[in-house]
């Protein structure tokens, strides 16, 4: 902003007068304000903004802290003396206004968005890389795309040259693991795209396996803060809070995860609204719309739900071995040492993906088809194929499916059901029952998702209908006369077996067998 000059002060500054009062000097200030070339404008939200210098190098909430300082500030260099007590609220009440009322509304993001210009990467230092299907480059006075918060952190300036071979290294991927490393890569990317369903990554394994490392990784490539990995919230409103102050979000070392926490971390991958009230005096509804890349990791496999693991991307890693343990110290002084290059080398694919995105079909569209697609671009940006990606998509969306039905004792039930006939009829009453009775010497009834109730069972089996399709048992449910009716029947796709594996304590395969 402009410095002022003596004739834009207002009398009683002029004068020098210590009795000047706050509604006087607020006159000034917002007089000054408006004539200093800065944008008052409104977000998303309703919620008002200054960019000091008309575009988005530096842009604070209207009603914030910072923005009163700055005041306090501008009011001592003419003035020489504090702002009056009171001049802050009636300077930011009226600006708020104009900003509302009068101001251009802008979509605010954290750290990634899109415009009809392409792509923009906030670094944090008023500056921005700016990807299209060209190239890219850094944009030291980007438009007004971006909010921040005090946690994060300036991101460090990428470079050209880079290859992200760089990073293989750092990452406990095996090369030859089925390309898991390709889907590893892809996501990574897609995580800097805005505006679409990302998957969650879940990675998980022994003690030692490094789990948390590859996400620090990732926060740093993605959304450097001085908060790195955090606990998941209990609370709805506490978690949508945390994930719109933060680009990607990363839950460590978790060991399970409640239903409700479950079906939000579900709505936040693919995007959705969460609801709550704007304070604790007003009855105003406070709408946060969520979309964020998610990572988490524990020693288990923590995701259960079937609607969230259809959102996941699973990934096992093996204990990392004493030969290939380094100092802490030295493998972040060697990472940050390649950062910007891997910064770089990102940029390059998503300009090469943005110019091949037109031309991607799929053939056959998966749950997170628009993930699917894009991913396709990315691969053969970083020179595999879309085949590649695909292929190791599925192979992992089948990986999501063994996952669901392992969860589920009544899908363990109804396989050992259907081993043993093609059709099965009747009320949700009768199905309970007859599960509980044939099938409680393995333990299934003591799970506490096994349905207490019969309008359970019919819920239960809702929630694995489409991963009992899969390996050839269709559910129907329907109502009648007498109340609600399912059909089990059982399909060509069906592995005709009385030796149905599921897996024991040690994380093993082991067998159950039926007996007729």
């Amino acid at each position: 902003m402009e410095e002022t000059t003596n004739k834009n002060k207002h009398p009683k500054m002029q004068n020098d007068d210590d009795n000047t009062t706050a509604g006087a000097a607020a006159e000034w200030l917002i007089e000054t304000i408006l004539n200093s070339g800065a944008t008052l404008f409104h977000d998303q939200r309703n919620v008002s903004y200054i960019a000091y210098d008309g575009d988005g190098t530096h842009v604070d909430r209207l009603a914030s802290t910072d923005f009163e300082q700055w005041l306090s500030y501008v009011y001592w260099q003419e003035a020489h003396k504090s702002m009056p007590g009171g001049t802050g609220g009636k300077v930011i009440q009226t600006l708020t206004g104009h900003a509302r009322h009068e101001g251009i509304r802008y979509e605010l993001s954290v750290r990634h968005a899109k415009n009809e210009r392409g792509l923009w990467y906030d670094l944090g230092d008023s500056s921005a890389v700016h990807v299209t299907a060209d190239g890219w480059q850094i944009d030291k006075r980007p438009p007004i795309l971006f909010r921040r918060y005090s946690h994060q952190e300036p991101q460090v300036q990428p470079t050209t040259g880079g290859d992200l071979e760089l990073l293989r290294p750092f990452i406990n991927i095996a090369e030859n693991d089925n390309g898991t490393w390709l889907l590893f890569l892809v996501n990574l990317i897609t995580a800097f795209v805005p505006g679409f369903p990302h998957p969650i990554l879940v990675l998980h394994g022994p003690q030692g396996a490094g789990k948390t490392t590859p996400m620090r990784v990732m926060k740093k490539l993605l959304d450097p803060s001085v908060l790195q990995g955090t606990l998941l919230p209990t609370k709805e409103a506490d978690f949508a809070q945390l994930a719109e102050h933060h680009a990607f979000l990363f839950f460590d070392n978790l060991s399970n995860i409640s239903p409700k926490m479950s079906d939000a971390l579900a709505r936040a991958s693919t995007g959705d609204g969460f609801n709550t009230r704007e304070l604790y005096t007003t009855d105003n509804d406070f709408i946060r719309i969520i979309q964020r890349p998610i990572a988490m990791n524990g020693i288990n496999q923590v995701v259960t739900k079937p609607d969230l693991l259809d959102r996941s991307i699973l990934i096992k890693l093996k204990r990392i071995s004493k030969e290939q343990r380094q100092p802490e110290e030295a493998y972040w002084q060697a990472f940050n040492g390649i950062r910007p290059q891997l910064l770089g080398a990102i940029f390059d694919v998503l300009a090469k993906a943005l110019a091949l995105y037109p031309d991607i079909e799929l053939e056959v569209a998966p749950r997170m088809a628009d993930f699917a697609r894009l991913g396709s671009a990315i691969a053969e940006a970083l020179g595999s194929s879309q085949q590649k990606f695909i292929q190791a998509y599925q192979d992992n969306i089948d990986l999501q499916n063994e996952e669901a039905i392992e969860a589920s004792p009544v899908a363990k039930a109804v396989i050992m059901l259907m081993s043993e006939r093609d059709e099965w009829e009747g009320m949700p009453a009768e199905l309970l029952s007859l599960l509980t009775r044939r099938y409680d010497t393995f333990n299934l009834s003591s799970s506490p998702s096994w349905p207490k109730a019969p309008e359970w069972m019919t819920r239960r089996l809702i929630e694995v209908q489409t991963n009992l399709e899969v390996i050839g048992i269709l559910v129907e449910i329907r109502r009648t006369n007498e109340g609600r009716q399912i059909r089990l029947t059982k399909t060509a796709n069906f592995a005709d077996s009385t030796d149905i594996p599921f897996r024991d304590e040690d994380d093993s395969m082991s067998a159950m067998s039926v007996s007729s």
